[in-house]
């Protein structure tokens, strides 16, 4: 990957930095001080509903069970705009309590951008790990709040989300999707 030239602004006058990665075949052990730098260099740019696929609404009658899984999150780097793009996805399976024989399928996509502020080197294995350890907790309210209002707007009991724990939240390495 070829970094731009050092010292590029954005049209606020914002130096802009540029992603390196190094070292891809390094052993994938990542430091607080790996994560630290890349949470130094961005800026949250943007947080917006990418995707949104809802239905058939094939519920009824009984107590409604709601089934959450996050997705494996991805991540890119777009050299034009400098920026970082994380992908978080959400589904949801949505049946009667005596049945999961019909159910409703629900899934939303968020991507959060990050502008590069500083230059940054950094290994797929930090972007990974700041991904799993920073970007996901950013990215929660914004799912929480699409899926309560979601499955209200359809009708169904709105699915208000509990608190995002990070004990309970294991360890996945992001895709680094080129």
């Amino acid at each position: 990957m070829e970094p731009f030239q050092p010292h590029s602004f954005d049209s606020r006058g914002h130096r802009m930095g540029t992603l390196t990665i190094v070292d891809k075949d390094i052993e994938p052990t990542v430091t607080a001080d790996e994560v630290a730098a890349v949470i130094r260099a961005t800026r949250v740019a943007n947080v917006r509903l990418d995707e949104v696929h809802a239905g058939p609404l094939a519920v009824d009658g009984g107590d409604l069970v709601y089934d959450v899984q996050a997705e494996h999150p991805k991540f890119a780097y777009v050299e034009e705009a400098r920026q970082i793009l994380v992908r978080i996805e959400h589904g949801v399976r949505v049946s009667a309590e005596e049945s999961s024989e019909r159910t409703t399928e629900i899934t939303v996509a968020h991507v959060i951008s990050f502008d590069l502020a500083d230059d940054l080197e950094a290994r797929p294995a930090a972007l990974a790990a700041w991904v799993e350890s920073n970007v996901y907790f950013l990215a929660y309210p914004y799912v929480r709040e699409t899926l309560t209002s979601l499955t209200s707007r359809m009708g169904l009991p709105p699915l208000t989300l509990d608190y995002l724990s990070r004990d309970e939240r294991p360890f996945r390495p992001a895709a680094d999707e080129d």
